[in-house]
């Protein structure tokens, strides 16, 4: 039913009438569905009369890494809290401090939630999945963070330690890279420690700009007129 609500904006009411339950299921035996005639003739874009943006089905992609593992990139959802607390819980501290810019002795306490609720419409959240006989483990997430003021969007990665260094960073770069393109966005950024080699190899071969600090890198690409 909330589906229905959200994929088809020109629904006004719903009527249901009788609805019958038991321990079987439940059955709609009769009802009214009521539409805007101003909606029907002018649609509006998809997901427009939503204040949050719903899972995006679009930014899913499966590709294979280093030694042909297939791997799922699709965009996070809020159930998939207690995996991402799995996955941030196994990070090394070395991953941690190329990732948060310094030790942090629980990261899941600090953002399993942040990142996993999100709203869409203000930033874009993928992971990489993969299917272990029948379990599904989370071994790296990436995101964008749009300004709205500006069209652009910091971006960010980390990868779980058993699975760097199998191109699994480079390929999930290349899809943000499509994604933030999609969007519109004019330019995607990030900084990063200057001892944080495997980024630094990524955004070379993506063509970023690299600026240098004293203590990290700052990298941006212009990416809204790229074919």
């Amino acid at each position: 039913f909330s589906y229905l609500l959200v994929d088809f904006p020109q629904i006004t009411e719903i009527d249901i009438n009788p609805l019958a339950a038991d321990e079987h299921g439940i059955v709609i035996v009769d009802a009214k569905i009521v539409f805007d005639p101003d909606i029907l003739k002018n649609p509006p874009k998809p997901y427009e009369h939503l204040a949050i943006l719903p899972y995006i089905k679009e930014y899913e992609s499966r590709i294979t890494i280093d030694g042909g593992r297939k791997v799922l990139l699709r965009p996070i959802m809020a159930e998939d809290e207690p995996r991402q607390r799995e996955f941030l819980t196994g990070l090394s501290e070395e991953t941690r401090r190329l990732r948060f810019f310094g030790a942090v002795d629980d990261p899941a306490t600090l953002f399993a939630r942040h990142f996993t609720q999100i709203d869409y419409d203000r930033e874009t959240a993928i992971i990489a999945e993969i299917d272990e006989h029948g379990q599904k483990t989370t071994i790296a997430s990436a995101r964008l963070i749009k300004d709205v003021l500006d069209n652009t969007a910091e971006f960010a990665i980390v990868v779980a330690d058993a699975w760097q260094n199998k191109s699994l960073g480079k390929k999930m770069t290349e899809h943000m890279i499509r994604i933030g393109r999609q969007l519109g966005l004019k330019k995607i950024y990030l900084s990063f420690l200057r001892d944080n080699h495997s980024i630094k190899a990524v955004v070379i071969k993506e063509k970023f700009k690299i600026t240098e600090n004293p203590d990290f890198y700052y990298a941006e690409l212009e990416i809204n007129h790229q074919p």
